[in-house]
């Protein structure tokens, strides 16, 4: 059978290897390729580009076992026995789809053919169909990951807003700036850096690069200019977003040419914080900090790698005092100087970017950024109905001594029991010498660069 299709476009034979030059040019368009292919040929089994497309598959492992039951009054019926373990296992779990390249690749692809370890399986964004034979509630597993949410906008031909609402549950839907309005597309693109951040790389410095064509996509729905991106950051809802948090520990040494606010800066599984409104009816929160200012300088495209980049934010920047818990060896315990007094914090959850023990930054001079004031308000609570229960949500920054008012993220902070009172006390910083802010307001609100 003759497809009609005339070339195949290979990137380990396309792409010069081990040439920088080649690499920085053709690498901004590998999305672009990916997009617009016919169909991609994925190699899901291989580990290698030695591994090869085809296996030796046995249809008698595959296919569903149809058997006949007669009881005891001569009555029959057919019964189908079918694997629990399908496209889940052999394409999602596969080794191909662990490498985060092939995130990209997959999710702006118009159909893939994936050959598994047990039979092919063919991927649109209408259907899932396998050689043999494939479950028939393969669909549920797949709608709503972010794979099939990509090829949607990358094949329908839709309008923006009609592909928000297919994609999207308007209850995601946050508040920013004291706005009762975040834009949908913002929470996807959370998704799809969670999951992204999974897979594996072999060069750290890809990681940008190599989600950019996704980027491209949010772009193309948004109409939201390159200057609103900012390594793997949007200008909306920018704030909440620096709370990005890791779920455990690095893979490899951090990527220094990503600035630290970023969530490219680590090699980790990416955790996003809540949602300033999770339950509308029971839920407030509000923003504590301003970005005043944002850049990067773009390596070879505007959405891609990075080499450097500053935020300028205005908002409460508190001296902290941490030191180890006496009653948990794997919490540290601590003080916050508000209003010029220390007061001590009885419940803190830290988490480090770096340090590969909390106790790394213990003794250095770190400073608590309020980011995100949630309240939450228990209706279902028999004992103490209406009871009010308060976070804080915040980065830890040490100062680099580069130039004033300048400093680093080294981690997350959420301060739980000790909340309530502080927000009732008043939230205001204490006198900060000069060479730790950029300037300073009447409200003792502060302006400082993170790098």
């Amino acid at each position: 059978m003759d497809l009609e299709i005339c070339y195949i476009w290979i990137d380990s034979l396309c792409i010069i290897q081990d040439d920088k030059d080649d690499w920085g040019a053709e690498a901004p368009r590998m999305a672009e390729i990916y997009s617009n292919a016919h169909v991609n040929l994925a190699a899901s089994a291989s580990r290698s580009d030695s591994g090869g497309l085809l296996r030796p598959f046995d249809r008698c492992l595959v296919s569903p076992l149809i058997f006949r039951i007669v009881d005891e009054t001569g009555a029959d019926q057919n019964f189908k026995v079918e694997r629990d373990e399908n496209f889940g296992t052999y394409v999602n779990d596969a080794p191909l789809n662990s490498r985060a390249w092939v995130f990209q690749e997959r999710a702006l692809s118009r159909r893939i053919l994936h050959f598994a370890n047990d039979q092919i399986y063919w991927q649109c964004p209408s259907k899932v169909d396998a050689q043999f034979d494939i479950r028939t509630d393969i669909m549920d597993k797949i709608i709503g990951n972010p794979w099939q949410a990509m090829q949607q906008w990358n094949t329908t031909p839709a309008t923006n807003r009609e592909l928000e609402g297919d994609i999207l549950d308007d209850e995601r839907l946050g508040l920013a700036h004291g706005q009762p309005y975040e834009h949908p597309l913002l929470s996807k693109w959370d998704d799809i850096v969670q999951a992204y951040s999974k897979c594996d790389l072999t060069f750290t410095s890809d990681k940008l690069i190599a989600v950019a064509g996704l980027a491209k996509q949010i772009q193309r729905l948004t109409n939201w200019p390159d200057t609103d991106y900012f390594a793997g950051l949007w200008r909306h809802g920018f704030e909440r977003r620096l709370l990005w948090g890791r779920l455990g520990p690095s893979k490899y040494p951090p990527n220094f040419a990503v600035p630290s606010w970023s969530w490219a800066h680590i090699n980790s599984e990416i955790i996003w914080p809540p949602m300033i409104w999770t339950d509308k009816r029971n839920s407030t929160g509000r923003i504590l900090v301003e970005l005043l200012s944002a850049s990067t300088t773009p390596e070879n495209t505007a959405l891609g790698s990075v080499k450097g980049g500053a935020i300028q934010l205005r908002g409460l920047l508190c001296q902290m005092n941490l030191r180890r818990s006496p009653w948990e060896d794997w919490h540290p315990a601590g003080k916050v100087r508000l209003r010029n007094k220390w007061f001590d914090l009885k419940d803190l959850e830290a988490d480090f970017d770096l340090a590969t023990s909390m106790w790394g930054v213990l003794g250095r001079k770190i400073f608590f950024l309020p980011i995100l004031d949630k309240l939450f308000i228990s209706p279902d609570d028999a004992k103490f109905p209406g009871r009010r229960t308060r976070s804080l949500y915040g980065l830890m920054l040490e100062p680099t001594s580069r130039k004033d008012g300048q400093y680093r993220r080294v981690g997350t902070l959420i301060i739980e029991e000790d909340a309530y009172d502080l927000v009732q006390l008043g939230l205001s910083s204490s006198s900060l010498d000069k060479k730790y802010i950029i300037e300073a307001d009447t409200n003792n609100n502060y302006v400082f660069e993170i790098i």
